[in-house]
């Protein structure tokens, strides 16, 4: 169980650490274009009429199957949410396309995110929790328990430990 658990969180990992290398790409990519978009020189005189005349042939647009690097088959069995599983293939090698998995399948990202959530609230109260023990400060009781060992005193020093907890690998032990 331990190896499977591994080996997700492996893929997970590698699915994650794609997809954000991807989405940095493309985002680099798209800001470069707008900016020589802007940036690109304007015509200095007028078009002539005779270039509006006659309208350009529209452009055909690819499908989104045909943009995409991977190719895509339905497998017969589903997710906990009932949606159908699809394994994804890469064009060029073949192999499965760890990021087709993530855009094919979103059961994955929908938990993935989920995931995360969870692990940030958690984070969250964890450092809650961590703040306000440290402002609790000292704590007054009622009665002393009879373990209890001043602070001041010299018991609470590792010199003044036992033999017995010397020879147990207490500090001070040399």
């Amino acid at each position: 169980m331990e190896k499977i658990r591994t080996a997700t969180e492996s893929v997970v990992q590698t699915v994650i650490s794609t997809t954000l290398e991807n989405f940095t790409k493309t985002a680099k990519q798209n800001i470069k274009q707008a900016v020589t978009g802007v940036a690109a020189p304007q015509p200095s005189a007028p078009a002539a009429e005779a270039d509006f005349d006659e309208a350009p042939p529209p452009a055909e647009l690819a499908s989104p199957e045909d943009e995409m690097p991977w190719t895509t088959n339905e497998l017969e069995s589903t997710w906990a949410d009932g949606r159908k599983m699809r394994f994804p293939r890469n064009k060029k090698t073949g192999n499965v396309d760890l990021m087709g998995v993530v855009f094919e399948n979103p059961f994955i990202a929908e938990k993935g995110m989920d995931l995360v959530n969870t692990l940030g609230e958690t984070v969250i109260e964890g450092a809650k929790k961590f703040a306000q023990s440290g402002l609790d400060g000292v704590k007054v009781v009622k009665h002393v328990p009879e373990n209890a060992i001043d602070a001041g005193s010299s018991e609470s020093k590792p010199e003044a430990a036992s033999a017995e907890q010397k020879s147990n690998g207490w500090p001070g032990d040399i």
